[in-house]
């Protein structure tokens, strides 16, 4: 048996020399003519190729020598240096004045309505409404919709919720 590390040698060495045969007997190889120096006419239309539309029109237009092209720089002129350093990162944008910001939105007022009060033993209970609800409240209490009794000092109830204080009107002593 021959070693594997020798087979896979000899395949390599096959493949080569296929190569080599088929690169040196390509029969597709096409000779390209060498293109001689065309005379160079004056003022005549030049004639268009063989096998051409003769309604194409071709345009050969003259060199023009580079002194010609490059114009001569003016006396007091700016001179522009081309081999300059550049920077390449984008201009600086100035951000605008910030605008005055809008004042912050006015808190909703508490969706509960004063029904009444009293006073006992323990302190001030306040009567409020929420639709066909009634509720009976105490200072620490929490009330639905996050709202907490903070004080009940009349004339105010204060009621305090994430987004802050409001008060609701409960009238004076009686």
């Amino acid at each position: 048996m021959t070693n594997p590390k020798h087979l896979r040698w000899l395949l390599w060495i096959a493949l080569l020399v296929s190569l080599g045969w088929l690169v040196a007997t390509d029969q597709r190889r096409v000779e390209t003519p060498v293109l001689s120096e065309v005379p160079r006419r004056q003022n005549k239309a030049p004639t268009p190729p063989v096998g051409a539309d003769p309604r194409t029109e071709v345009i050969v237009r003259e060199l023009v020598p580079r002194h010609q092209l490059i114009a001569k720089r003016q006396p007091g002129a700016p001179v522009t240096d081309l081999f300059a350093s550049r920077a390449w990162d984008p201009p600086a944008v100035v951000a605008p004045a910030p605008a005055a910001l809008p004042p912050p939105p006015a808190p909703q007022p508490p969706p509960f309505a004063y029904l009444g009060k009293r006073r006992d033993d323990q302190g001030w209970q306040v009567y409020l409404g929420r639709g066909d609800l009634a509720l009976i409240v105490r200072e620490g209490d929490s009330v639905e919709g996050g709202y907490k009794v903070e004080s009940i000092k009349p004339p105010t109830l204060t009621l305090v919720r994430a987004d802050g204080r409001q008060q609701i009107a409960i009238g004076e002593w009686e």
